[in-house]
């Protein structure tokens, strides 16, 4: 019954994002709840609000929420084979007629947005607000009680989700999401660095600017002047804002430069280009329905698949890719526990497929070493593997 097979999932899809804000945030309280446990819509597990110690929960804390893939959690997305070679959190649409199930991050590549507001006495409370999905975005400082719009950026309509524009900001923060789908655990390493200077240079700016925004209070006294430091302030943030989206374009250019040609580029010396810097990890390479390592002159050319289901389909069923094998209490990520244990993540019917696995990759290997330069026209032993 696949719509009671969703729904049952359905209770881990906002469950597991709880407990795992509760975990980030407050991490005694957290380790207290159970992450295998049924939330919405089927019970009422996790509590509206867990304490934490005054003043532990930072802004920089909750930015990092939002950006959140269980990263080192036995749920992590980066990790087996459905994250691609190249550790890839993102999941796209998948073949409704396959049932199974992957995790659901807080950060995902169809976010628009994200943000989070602070409270801050005298009138300057700020929302900080990212474009698309945050793991690859920025969080800039816009006052709440700004007497002005946010930049022409923020709200033009020459460009839209159909139509690329760079006088959009939606869009200079889009591409780097999608150009880091490329390779995203290189690449995203680097958006992430850049964004946490932007961050910092916005916490510094903000000192900068609420003391200039003090001075004109003092020298313009009454209403006027906390009109006329809020006008400064919105002016700042505004252009600010539109300061680091010039520099995230940039930003963008310097990436497509440095990681295009699945090879690292830093400048034109002998030296200057790593060509293996984005080489396909050896666990990837081995498996057989990539096809590499039981590759030979006379086939198989392009992997052994597991079935002969056309390839979305083939590859929702793989065991390897963990949507088909998903449970909530285990194989997360088949793949990388075969490779640390040798059997299924957690789970005994695992083993009777890996031992199935088994067979078939020894049928392969010895069918491209019979195949190799060889007449198989009498080879009952060639036609009996095939």
């Amino acid at each position: 019954d696949w719509a009671a097979y969703r729904a049952t999932n359905l209770a881990y899809y906002s469950g597991r994002r709880i407990w795992r804000i509760y975990n980030l945030l407050s991490p005694l309280e957290g380790s207290k709840l159970d992450p295998q446990r049924k939330n919405m819509p089927t019970s009422n597990y996790f509590p509206t609000s867990v304490p934490a110690p005054r003043g532990t929960v930072t802004r920089r804390m909750v930015m990092e929420v939002h950006r959140d893939y269980y990263q080192g959690t036995p749920f992590d997305l980066t990790k087996g084979v459905a994250a691609g070679p190249y550790g890839n959190p993102n999941r796209g649409a998948f073949d409704p007629a396959v049932e199974g199930w992957f995790e659901r991050a807080i950060s995902t590549e169809r976010t628009n947005w994200a943000f989070l507001n602070e409270a801050r006495p005298h009138n300057r409370s700020i929302m900080w607000f990212a474009y698309d999905a945050p793991h690859g975005s920025i969080f800039l400082p816009f006052y709440a009680a700004a007497t002005a719009g946010a930049p022409e950026s923020y709200h033009s309509h020459e460009g839209h989700m159909s139509k690329f524009s760079k006088r959009v900001a939606w869009w200079a923060y889009n591409f780097i999401n999608q150009y880091t789908e490329i390779n995203f655990q290189l690449i995203n390493a680097d958006v992430r660095r850049k964004a946490k200077e932007f961050e910092d240079e916005a916490e510094r700016r903000i000192v900068s600017w609420e003391a200039e925004a003090d001075q004109l209070i003092a020298t313009v006294h009454g209403g006027r002047g906390e009109l006329e430091a809020m006008d400064l302030l919105t002016a700042r943030s505004n252009q600010f804002a539109e300061e680091v989206l010039a520099k995230w374009w940039e930003f963008s250019e310097e990436l497509i430069s440095k990681y295009g040609r699945h090879v690292v580029t830093h400048n034109e010396t002998i030296t200057g280009v790593i060509g293996d810097a984005q080489k396909l990890p050896a666990w990837w390479l081995r498996s057989p329905e990539v096809g590499f390592s039981t590759w030979s002159p006379s086939g198989p050319y392009h992997g052994v698949f597991l079935n002969a289901q056309p390839l979305a389909e083939w590859w929702l069923r793989s065991p390897n890719v963990g949507f088909s094998t998903w449970l909530p209490s285990g194989s997360y990520f088949l793949q990388q526990a075969q490779n640390q244990l040798g059997i299924g993540y957690g789970t005994v019917p695992a083993v009777p497929t890996m031992l199935a696995m088994a067979l078939m990759t020894v049928a392969a290997y010895q069918l491209g070493l019979r195949h190799r330069g060889q007449d198989h026209a009498d080879d009952k032993a060639f036609h009996a593997l095939a």
